[in-house]
């Protein structure tokens, strides 16, 4: 799809064309805010353009257009890189008027994409993906590797800090273990549950806090109480559910109010949750499989043991793209017990491996280093 056009590098106003969810709050939406406000700290001319979808939040919306602004967020007035940073589905069939390259951002949870997202994969000049396993995960699904950019997620790390108000959340001075995702069966909440019940009593001055969400009718509210009468964990340690209309931009506050970052997922595209409760600081505990390996590791994170297994049959409700083949993490039940009691007894320990956390995404994610590779990206494609 690579336009022919002749391309000088000196003088040329060449950047970027960004498409994305800016108005939704999962983690696409996420990630797609943070690169354009990366580039545009960089100095590149950036065009963000929002491909809109149900729950999008006019607020959030807004917010981001007026940083944008607020940083001179300039989009090019030649030639562009067009990025279609949402799900392959929607990646176009032609180029648009004025791109110089075509790039879809692509990314699954599984060990592989599925078989429909492989046409439009071919359509595209490049996938730029987030990490080593989903550049595994494409090329495996037939994605030839000279097809195949990896572009490591980032976020915004003078919000996500250490430094900086707490909320004050319930539980008063209990260690207090936060798990923040949407209600998914891939996020392991079963798991959770069960581990952290199982493990420490009513006795004990530890409490689970939970901020959840669902795009469909479920409710998770009952599913809690529901595993909560099946294990008998009314003699058990504390659960709190955290109000799930908290203010998108309080999530600081509240990872910094927190002790430590637990989700047993079995799988992540790119585990933003993980990185935001590291860069506050915090311990996380997380699997040891997926594209949250990207940044975390075994001296910066707590990393779960696992096996793959097929992904089973009750998680296609959740996402139809999960069908059969698939394959997935299963987190070890007793490693994740043992995990959390060690992160509650040894505190000074975690805290140390929060901080190194923190370094590491300061090093390795922030948004200069993202800007610096696609300073670069944009330069080999002039030289191309």
């Amino acid at each position: 799809m690579r336009s022919e056009a002749k391309i000088g590098i000196t003088g040329m106003n060449f950047g970027f064309r960004w498409r994305g969810f800016f108005g939704d709050r999962t983690d696409c939406g996420e990630e797609a805010r943070h690169f354009v406000l990366a580039i545009a700290r960089g100095h590149m001319p950036v065009e963000a353009v929002t491909t809109k979808i149900k729950i999008q939040e006019i607020n959030l919306l807004e917010q981001f257009e007026q940083t944008l602004t607020n940083l001179d967020g300039q989009p090019s007035s030649d030639l562009f890189v067009s990025v279609w940073d949402c799900v392959p589905p929607l990646f176009p069939g032609t180029q648009e008027p004025g791109a110089f390259f075509t790039v879809g951002r692509g990314m699954f949870e599984t060990d592989r994409i599925p078989d429909s997202w492989i046409p439009k994969c071919f359509q595209m000049d490049e996938i730029w993906v987030p990490n080593e396993f989903n550049w595994h995960s494409f090329r495996n699904s037939g994605i030839p590797e000279g097809k195949l950019f990896k572009l490591p997620p980032t976020t915004d790390l003078d919000l996500y800090t250490p430094m900086g108000p707490k909320a004050e959340l319930p539980g008063g001075t209990k260690f207090k273990f936060l798990a923040s995702s949407e209600w998914l069966i891939r996020k392991g909440w079963d798991l959770l549950l069960e581990a952290y019940w199982e493990e420490f009593s009513s006795e004990e001055p530890v409490v689970l806090l939970i901020k959840t969400w669902s795009r469909s009718e479920k409710n998770y509210k009952q599913q809690i109480e529901e595993k909560a009468r099946t294990l008998g964990a009314d003699k058990r340690a504390q659960v709190i559910l955290l109000d799930s209309s908290f203010p998108f931009e309080e999530m600081p506050m509240i990872y910094r109010g927190a002790d430590c970052f637990v989700l047993p997922s079995h799988g992540e595209a790119t585990g933003l949750s993980y990185m935001q409760a590291m860069g506050c600081g915090l311990p996380a505990i997380g699997t040891g499989w997926g594209g949250n390996l990207e940044f975390m590791n075994k001296e910066n994170s707590y990393l779960l043991n696992h096996e793959l297994v097929s992904v089973p049959e009750g998680a296609y409700e959740d996402d139809p793209l999960l069908t059969s083949g698939h394959r997935w993490a299963n987190p070890d039940k007793d490693h994740l017990k043992a995990t959390m009691r060690r992160v509650f007894k040894n505190q000074a320990e975690a805290q140390s491996v929060g901080q190194r956390g923190r370094a590491y995404l300061e090093a390795h994610c922030s948004y200069d280093k993202i800007a610096d590779i696609l300073k670069a990206k944009l330069t080999s494609l002039l030289e191309y």
